[in-house]
């Protein structure tokens, strides 16, 4: 069930559910974020399984996204964590980063 859909029953304007807020503090909160420098994609594409994944993200222009090097912050990606919504059918992905929904 995604949980954008659902009516908004937190306080916290970086979450739409409780649920969300539930698995941010209770869990990601805890979480060690190793530091990456960059997505290795060669990498992901020399395994076969991941191969069709990068040409998706070369179709839909991520490719140079996902490479480029940045310092992450933590919070953010601990809150894309706690709210990522996979729509395997649509094939689509909902995230909160800050107050916006992408």
């Amino acid at each position: 069930m995604n949980q954008f859909h659902q009516p908004c029953d937190t306080n916290v304007l970086y979450f739409t559910t409780q649920v969300q807020q539930d698995a941010f503090f209770g869990h990601m909160v805890k979480k060690i974020i190793y530091k990456h420098q960059t997505i290795d994609l060669a990498y992901m594409r020399s395994h076969l399984v991941l191969t069709e994944l990068v040409d998706r993200f070369e179709n839909m222009g991520l490719a140079n996204f996902l490479q480029h090097r940045c310092d992450w912050n933590e919070t953010v990606i601990r809150q894309f964590y706690a709210t990522l919504e996979i729509s395997m059918e649509e094939e689509k992905l909902w995230w909160k980063t800050g107050k916006r929904i992408y």
